[in-house]
Protein backbone atom coordinates (compact mmCIF):
# COMPACT_ATOMS: atom_id res chain seq x y z
CA UNK A 1 0.00 0.00 0.00
CA UNK A 2 1.01 3.32 -1.13
CA UNK A 3 0.63 6.45 1.57
CA UNK A 4 0.40 9.52 0.04
CA UNK A 5 0.66 12.40 3.05
CA UNK A 6 -0.81 16.22 1.80
CA UNK A 7 -0.30 18.81 3.58
CA UNK A 8 -2.76 22.03 2.53
CA UNK A 9 -4.00 25.25 3.87
CA UNK A 10 -6.30 27.25 1.76
CA UNK A 11 -6.18 25.16 -1.48
CA UNK A 12 -9.71 24.84 -2.55
CA UNK A 13 -9.50 24.20 -5.98
CA UNK A 14 -6.15 23.13 -6.27
CA UNK A 15 -6.93 19.97 -3.89
CA UNK A 16 -9.78 18.63 -5.54
CA UNK A 17 -7.25 18.04 -8.95
CA UNK A 18 -5.02 16.63 -6.60
CA UNK A 19 -7.51 14.35 -5.19
CA UNK A 20 -9.08 13.55 -8.63
CA UNK A 21 -5.65 12.73 -10.33
CA UNK A 22 -5.44 9.49 -7.76
CA UNK A 23 -9.15 8.80 -8.01
CA UNK A 24 -7.90 8.47 -11.94
CA UNK A 25 -4.56 6.31 -10.83
CA UNK A 26 -4.45 3.14 -13.05
CA UNK A 27 -3.95 1.19 -9.82
CA UNK A 28 -5.81 0.95 -6.97
CA UNK A 29 -3.22 0.40 -4.54
CA UNK A 30 -3.09 3.79 -2.44
CA UNK A 31 -4.21 5.65 0.54
CA UNK A 32 -4.86 9.98 0.51
CA UNK A 33 -4.54 11.82 3.75
CA UNK A 34 -5.11 14.92 3.78
CA UNK A 35 -3.84 17.48 7.03
CA UNK A 36 -5.17 21.02 6.93
CA UNK A 37 -2.80 23.54 8.54
CA UNK A 38 -5.05 24.21 11.39
CA UNK A 39 -9.05 24.76 11.67
CA UNK A 40 -9.60 28.47 9.94
CA UNK A 41 -8.84 28.94 6.40
CA UNK A 42 -12.50 28.16 5.65
CA UNK A 43 -11.73 24.40 6.90
CA UNK A 44 -15.28 23.65 7.80
CA UNK A 45 -16.78 24.73 4.55
CA UNK A 46 -13.63 23.09 2.61
CA UNK A 47 -14.65 20.00 4.57
CA UNK A 48 -18.62 20.16 3.75
CA UNK A 49 -18.29 20.42 0.79
CA UNK A 50 -15.49 18.37 -0.08
CA UNK A 51 -17.77 15.70 1.64
CA UNK A 52 -21.10 16.38 -0.10
CA UNK A 53 -19.55 16.13 -3.46
CA UNK A 54 -17.96 12.37 -2.86
CA UNK A 55 -13.94 13.41 -2.79
CA UNK A 56 -14.07 11.81 0.89
CA UNK A 57 -13.91 8.36 0.95
CA UNK A 58 -12.02 5.07 2.17
CA UNK A 59 -9.44 5.71 0.37
CA UNK A 60 -9.11 9.61 0.86
CA UNK A 61 -8.93 10.70 4.15
CA UNK A 62 -9.18 14.76 5.65
CA UNK A 63 -8.40 16.03 8.76
CA UNK A 64 -6.36 19.12 10.72
CA UNK A 65 -4.59 20.20 13.32
CA UNK A 66 -6.39 22.22 16.31
CA UNK A 67 -4.49 25.15 15.63
CA UNK A 68 -2.30 26.38 12.72
CA UNK A 69 1.54 25.91 12.81
CA UNK A 70 2.52 27.62 9.37
CA UNK A 71 5.70 26.48 9.05
CA UNK A 72 5.30 25.67 5.21
CA UNK A 73 3.42 22.12 6.69
CA UNK A 74 6.79 20.59 8.28
CA UNK A 75 5.02 20.51 11.43
CA UNK A 76 1.93 18.80 9.57
CA UNK A 77 4.45 16.38 7.90
CA UNK A 78 6.27 15.47 10.89
CA UNK A 79 2.86 15.02 12.74
CA UNK A 80 1.49 12.51 9.99
CA UNK A 81 5.24 10.21 9.99
CA UNK A 82 4.62 9.74 13.69
CA UNK A 83 0.93 9.45 13.97
CA UNK A 84 0.10 6.96 11.13
CA UNK A 85 -3.60 6.03 10.80
CA UNK A 86 -2.85 3.09 8.43
CA UNK A 87 -0.17 0.28 7.58
CA UNK A 88 1.56 1.25 4.25
CA UNK A 89 4.79 -0.09 2.23
CA UNK A 90 5.89 3.77 0.41
CA UNK A 91 5.04 7.02 2.17
CA UNK A 92 5.02 10.16 -0.69
CA UNK A 93 4.97 13.18 1.20
CA UNK A 94 3.00 16.14 -1.16
CA UNK A 95 1.43 19.28 -1.18
CA UNK A 96 -2.10 20.36 -2.02
CA UNK A 97 -1.26 22.16 -5.38
CA UNK A 98 0.89 19.18 -6.92
CA UNK A 99 -1.06 17.09 -9.70
CA UNK A 100 0.04 13.81 -10.66
CA UNK A 101 -0.47 11.68 -13.50
CA UNK A 102 -2.52 8.56 -13.76
CA UNK A 103 0.72 5.87 -13.72
CA UNK A 104 2.44 7.52 -10.82
CA UNK A 105 1.50 4.52 -8.47
CA UNK A 106 1.72 1.98 -11.13
CA UNK A 107 5.38 2.87 -11.71
CA UNK A 108 6.21 2.56 -8.36
CA UNK A 109 5.08 -0.68 -7.92
CA UNK A 110 7.13 -1.55 -11.30
CA UNK A 111 10.25 0.11 -9.94
CA UNK A 112 9.55 -1.98 -6.76
CA UNK A 113 8.96 -5.53 -8.37
CA UNK A 114 11.93 -4.36 -10.56
CA UNK A 115 14.50 -3.06 -7.78
CA UNK A 116 13.13 -5.25 -4.29
CA UNK A 117 16.19 -4.08 -2.16
CA UNK A 118 14.83 -0.06 -3.12
CA UNK A 119 14.32 2.51 -0.23
CA UNK A 120 14.09 5.57 -2.22
CA UNK A 121 12.29 5.92 -5.80
CA UNK A 122 12.45 9.36 -7.41
CA UNK A 123 10.78 10.96 -10.90
CA UNK A 124 10.69 13.66 -12.79
CA UNK A 125 8.56 16.99 -12.64
CA UNK A 126 6.63 19.81 -14.52
CA UNK A 127 6.87 23.00 -12.43
CA UNK A 128 4.76 26.12 -13.26
CA UNK A 129 6.56 29.34 -12.86
CA UNK A 130 4.64 33.02 -12.84
CA UNK A 131 6.23 35.33 -15.29
CA UNK A 132 5.86 38.96 -14.46
CA UNK A 133 6.56 41.71 -16.89
CA UNK A 134 6.64 44.64 -13.63
CA UNK A 135 3.64 43.95 -11.79
CA UNK A 136 1.40 42.59 -14.41
CA UNK A 137 1.24 38.77 -14.49
CA UNK A 138 1.75 37.81 -18.21
CA UNK A 139 1.21 34.06 -18.37
CA UNK A 140 2.08 31.12 -16.51
CA UNK A 141 5.39 29.28 -17.97
CA UNK A 142 5.37 25.40 -17.19
CA UNK A 143 8.90 24.06 -17.17
CA UNK A 144 10.13 19.85 -17.31
CA UNK A 145 12.58 19.72 -13.86
CA UNK A 146 15.28 16.72 -13.82
CA UNK A 147 15.29 15.42 -10.88
CA UNK A 148 18.71 15.19 -8.97
CA UNK A 149 19.32 14.74 -5.27
CA UNK A 150 20.70 17.50 -4.98
CA UNK A 151 19.39 20.93 -2.78
CA UNK A 152 17.25 22.64 -5.13
CA UNK A 153 16.68 20.10 -7.67
CA UNK A 154 14.58 17.87 -6.16
CA UNK A 155 10.55 18.44 -4.83
CA UNK A 156 9.37 17.36 -2.05
CA UNK A 157 6.36 15.51 -4.24
CA UNK A 158 8.49 14.09 -6.49
CA UNK A 159 9.98 10.92 -4.46
CA UNK A 160 8.56 7.45 -2.82
CA UNK A 161 10.32 6.58 0.78
CA UNK A 162 9.93 3.13 2.37
CA UNK A 163 7.10 4.09 4.91
CA UNK A 164 9.30 2.14 7.66
CA UNK A 165 12.38 4.40 6.56
CA UNK A 166 10.29 7.42 6.63
CA UNK A 167 8.75 7.19 9.74
CA UNK A 168 12.02 6.23 11.48
CA UNK A 169 13.61 9.39 10.10
CA UNK A 170 10.37 11.89 10.90
CA UNK A 171 10.33 15.34 9.26
CA UNK A 172 12.86 17.44 11.37
CA UNK A 173 13.38 20.80 9.47
CA UNK A 174 11.55 23.94 9.77
CA UNK A 175 13.60 25.66 6.97
CA UNK A 176 11.90 27.14 3.60
CA UNK A 177 13.93 24.28 1.34
CA UNK A 178 13.09 21.20 3.92
CA UNK A 179 12.63 19.05 0.85
CA UNK A 180 16.54 18.10 0.10
CA UNK A 181 16.83 18.21 4.23
CA UNK A 182 14.61 15.76 4.81
CA UNK A 183 15.98 13.29 1.95
CA UNK A 184 19.36 13.90 3.16
CA UNK A 185 18.21 12.70 6.71
CA UNK A 186 16.77 9.32 5.34
CA UNK A 187 19.96 8.88 3.32
CA UNK A 188 21.58 8.82 6.83
CA UNK A 189 19.47 6.30 7.85
CA UNK A 190 20.13 4.32 5.03
CA UNK A 191 23.88 4.47 5.56
CA UNK A 192 23.52 4.02 8.92
CA UNK A 193 21.59 0.84 8.99
CA UNK A 194 22.63 -1.05 5.66
CA UNK A 195 26.01 -2.16 5.05
CA UNK A 196 26.04 -1.60 1.71
CA UNK A 197 26.49 1.36 -0.17
CA UNK A 198 23.09 3.94 -0.09
CA UNK A 199 23.18 4.54 -3.45
CA UNK A 200 22.24 1.31 -4.54
CA UNK A 201 18.75 1.52 -2.54
CA UNK A 202 18.22 4.41 -4.63
CA UNK A 203 16.41 4.60 -8.24
CA UNK A 204 15.14 7.05 -10.14
CA UNK A 205 12.27 6.20 -12.22
CA UNK A 206 12.92 8.21 -15.93
CA UNK A 207 9.61 9.38 -15.93
CA UNK A 208 7.81 12.77 -15.91
CA UNK A 209 4.96 11.75 -12.83
CA UNK A 210 3.87 15.19 -11.67
CA UNK A 211 2.89 18.64 -12.38
CA UNK A 212 3.73 21.38 -9.28
CA UNK A 213 0.48 23.37 -10.50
Amino acid sequence: MIEVICVTYKQDWNLKCLINSFKSQTSSNWFLRIIHDGEGGNFSNLKQDLESNDYINNQVTLESTKKRFNDYGHSLRDYALKNPIRDSTWTIITNGDNYYLPTVIESIEFHEQKNPDAQFLFWNLIQRFEKKIFTQLEKDIYQQLDSKLQLGLIDMGAAAIKTSLARETGFNSREFEADFHYFRDCFKNLQKNYNIDSSKLVFKIPETLFVHI
